[in-house]
């Protein structure tokens, strides 16, 4: 069976972080299992909305986690329970053990923006992929071609055929009044 894939594409202020964390506490919380947060990967653009989900998704675990004494919303655990088939009761309690294994297990709370996520898979795979194990990814398109030049500059030796190259192509830039 293939997992389920749900994609939320809504302008500013529509609601998608509320249902997006809706949906993962569905997910998370519809078995007994406490790892199941394990298995859920959410991704967002940018880093901003992706701490705002797991910020919310924490609240909403910990306020469920309060029924009935203390809960501030008890008609959201309600509903979502009785979605999910469950009295209000065993989900406080499904709750709380999912609150406790996410921040025993932060780093395996997988809600992250698309370049993260992408960069994470690509340091699990950095040796198939033939890369050194610590690469950084650069951003800054200048700064990448400074310490490109740099290297180069760094590797060139008087006569060899690339300072050559280097060379004649510089004084064709000065030759006709370029930069």
């Amino acid at each position: 069976m293939l997992p389920d894939f749900k994609i939320y594409n809504a302008s500013a202020g529509a609601g998608k972080t509320f249902n997006l964390v809706r949906e993962y506490l569905k997910i998370c919380l519809r078995s007994d299992e406490e790892h199941r947060f394990m298995e859920i990967l959410a991704i967002t653009f940018t880093n901003k909305a992706a701490q705002e989900m797991k910020d919310r998704i924490l609240l909403k675990l910990q306020e469920i986690s309060l029924y009935p004494t203390a809960d501030p919303d008890p008609k959201y655990t309600r509903a979502l329970a009785e979605e999910l088939g469950l009295s209000p009761e065993a989900l406080a309690a499904r709750a709380l053990r999912n609150l406790k294994q996410i921040l025993h297990s932060y780093s395996a709370f997988a809600v992250s923006t698309i370049d993260s996520f992408t960069n994470r898979l690509i340091r699990s795979f950095s040796r198939e992929l033939s890369l050194s194990s610590n690469y950084q990814v650069e951003t800054e398109g200048d700064l990448m071609l400074e310490e490109a030049l740099d290297r180069l500059l760094a590797k060139l030796e008087d006569g060899d055929q690339i300072s050559g190259m280097l060379m004649r192509f510089i004084e064709g830039e000065l030759d006709q009044d370029r930069s």
